[in-house]
């Protein structure tokens, strides 16, 4: 029985090289596991995914709620809550076993929708200073992974450090 694993990268190459680095893996050593890409909508991302043969499904979203100032920074909010739905929806028709977020604008939602359909899911967390979707799936008791010593502002009981 294949076991059906998505990876979830968005934002930049820091959250999405991480991402096809460790799929690319699962595919040479893990022959029992499918794997999926799910990012947002920005040519960038769209970019890094095609440079490396993959053609990832695409979340209807903006852009992080954290950046950007008024008008764009409401609709950008608006953006994340309504990709929720869009969320649950994806993952009701791919049905994926599990879920790996490697962080980015688009991890919220997944993370919410994961919570929401009881979808296992965990975080690898790149830096050493854990991002926002990091520390708000810590809170929800996620399981974060590191290859770092300190994955700040987490506690080391909050994380498990791998690599």
């Amino acid at each position: 029985m294949t076991t059906r694993l998505l990876l979830v990268a968005g934002g930049t190459g820091g959250h999405i090289w991480p991402a096809i680095s460790f799929g690319q893996w699962i595919g040479k050593n893990k022959p029992d596991v499918s794997v999926s890409y799910i990012c947002g909508r920005r040519p960038l991302e769209l970019e890094i995914y095609s440079s490396a043969g993959i053609e990832p499904y695409k979340l209807q979203i903006e852009g992080s709620p954290f950046s950007g100032h008024g008008l764009d920074k409401l609709k950008r909010t608006y953006s994340q809550l309504s990709s929720v739905k869009g969320s649950i929806n994806f993952l009701r028709f791919s049905a994926p076993d599990c879920v790996l977020l490697f962080g980015g604008y688009v991890s919220f939602p997944m993370l919410l929708a994961c919570k929401i359909l009881r979808i296992p899911f965990a975080v690898h967390e790149q830096n050493a200073y854990a991002g926002k979707v990091s520390r708000i799936a810590s809170k929800m008791g996620a399981e974060i992974f590191s290859g770092w010593r300190e994955c700040l502002p987490l506690p080391s009981s909050k994380y498990t450090r791998i690599g």
